[in-house]
C-alpha cells in the first residue's frame, strides 16, 4: 500500500519533473482546428507559443475524458493504494467532473479529488506540497484534508498583456477588447472562491500594473512556510521584472520559483502573462 498522487496538465510539469516528483499525470488536449494535441506530451511550451503567435487560428482546449482518470483509479484500487487527484479548478474546466465520474465507476473509498479552485502555480504548489507530505509518510486521507484547507487560503493574481484571446474566448466583447487594446489597458485578474476568473483590477499600461500588482502583493498576509511561485506565459522578462519589484519588500521569494505556463491556460491568456501564487495566513 502507497499514495499516489495525479494531476492533470494544468500544473505545467515537465516530463522529467512528473519523474522526479513520482506522480501520475492526464492530459489537457488542446486544438488548432484539425490539429490536436495532448499538453505535456505532443506539444511543448515553446513550440505552442509558436504556433500561438504565427497563426490567426484561436486554439481550443478540452477536459479529459473519465476513462483518462479510470485507468489509474483502477491500478490504485488493485495495488490497495491511496490515490490523490489535484485538478485544474471547476470553474474553468470539466477535468474535476470527469475525475468524479471516474470515481463512481472505480467504485473505491481511497480515491481523494481536490478541486483546486486554481490553476498553473496554485495547482503547482498543492501537487508539491501532497508530494512532501507523501514523502513524510502521511496517508492519502491525511493529505486530502490538509490539502482541503491549503486550498481555502491560496491566492493568485495575474496580468494580461494583451486582450485577444480573452476576446476570443467569450469572456469580453469584441468592442471591450478594442477599447482596451487603444488605451493599453492591462487587466489584473484573480481567482474567486468558486475557482472563476475575474477583473480585480485594471491598469492603463504596463508600468503602472507593475505597481498595482505589488500592491495587490502587499494586501496579503503571506504565509512564509510556503514558497511564492511566479507564472509568466512566453514572455520570462516580464515575471522576472515583477519579482525583482516584490523582493525588494518580501526577502523570503526565491527568484528560481518562476514557471511557463503551457497550453492548457496559455490557449486562454496568450502571451506576456505574468503573476504570483502565495499562502495567506
Amino acid at each position: 500500500m502507497g499514495v499516489k498522487i495525479l494531476t492533470d496538465s494544468s500544473s505545467d510539469y515537465e516530463q522529467n519533473e512528473i519523474r522526479e516528483k513520482d506522480i501520475l499525470f492526464v492530459p489537457i488536449m488542446v486544438s488548432f482546428e484539425e490539429e490536436h494535441y495532448y499538453d505535456g506530451v505532443d506539444i511543448d511550451k515553446d513550440s505552442f507559443y509558436d504556433k500561438l503567435l504565427n497563426t490567426d487560428i484561436f486554439p481550443k482546449t478540452a477536459q479529459p475524458a473519465p476513462r483518462e482518470f479510470l485507468k489509474y483509479f483502477h491500478e490504485a484500487k488493485e495495488a490497495g493504494d491511496d490515490i490523490i487527484a489535484i485538478l485544474l479548478s471547476s470553474g474553468l474546466s470539466g477535468t474535476v467532473q470527469s475525475a468524479n465520474i471516474a470515481k463512481q465507476i472505480a467504485d473505491y473509498d481511497n480515491i481523494f479529488i481536490i478541486d483546486s479552485v486554481h490553476a498553473v502555480t496554485g495547482v503547482r504548489l498543492l501537487v508539491d506540497t501532497a508530494v512532501k507530505l507523501r514523502d513524510e509518510g502521511l496517508s492519502g486521507k491525511e493529505i486530502y484534508e490538509k490539502l482541503s484547507y491549503l486550498v481555502t487560503k491560496l491566492r493568485s493574481v495575474v496580468m494580461v498583456d494583451t486582450l485577444e484571446y480573452l476576446h476570443k474566448g467569450g469572456r469580453l466583447t469584441k468592442a471591450q477588447a478594442t477599447l482596451g487594446e487603444a488605451v493599453n489597458m492591462k487587466p489584473i485578474i484573480s481567482i474567486d472562491s468558486e475557482g472563476k476568473l475575474f477583473m480585480k483590477d485594471k491598469s492603463l499600461g504596463k508600468a503602472r500594473a507593475y505597481k498595482k500588482m505589488v500592491k495587490e502583493y502587499q494586501k496579503i498576509d503571506r504565509d512564509i512556510n510556503y514558497p511564492a511561485y511566479f507564472p509568466y506565459s512566453n514572455e520570462k522578462e516580464n515575471c522576472e521584472e515583477l519579482i525583482k519589484k516584490l523582493k525588494s519588500i518580501d526577502e523570503n521569494i526565491n527568484e528560481n520559483d518562476i514557471y511557463n505556463i503551457g497550453p492548457t491556460i496559455g490557449a486562454h491568456l496568450g502571451s506576456g502573462t505574468f503573476g504570483f501564487t502565495v499562502v495567506e495566513k
